[in-house]
């Protein structure tokens, strides 16, 4: 598995947000540019065994709906999202996947 921090989440948008109470998982619905200058293509960024979500929306830099950067701090995984809102999750592991067509 790739670390998260390597993975061409930069500009990515962000579509939705699902979260699997029983299952304790969380789905990010995305369309990303992997290959720069290209079309931007749906992937899945999910996470498992998460026991923490904060997900702000406040906008301290203005509306957005693209991925500024992703990092792990601590124990948790943050994306931050050029709004200036950071989401937050602890989780066991993530995985990132293309979506088929």
């Amino acid at each position: 598995m790739k670390s998260i921090e390597t993975l061409p989440l930069h500009d990515a948008i962000l579509n939705t947000i699902n979260i699997d109470w029983k299952n304790r998982s969380v789905i990010f619905n995305l369309n990303v540019f992997i290959v720069k200058g290209g079309d931007a293509l749906s992937h899945q960024l999910t996470f498992e065994n998460i026991s923490n979500i904060e997900v702000p929306h406040n906008s301290p830099w203005g509306d957005s709906i693209f991925i500024n950067g992703v990092s792990i701090i601590e124990d948790n995984y943050e994306i931050e999202i050029q709004s200036g809102d950071v989401i937050k999750i602890t989780a066991e592991k993530h995985s990132f996947s293309p979506v088929a067509s």
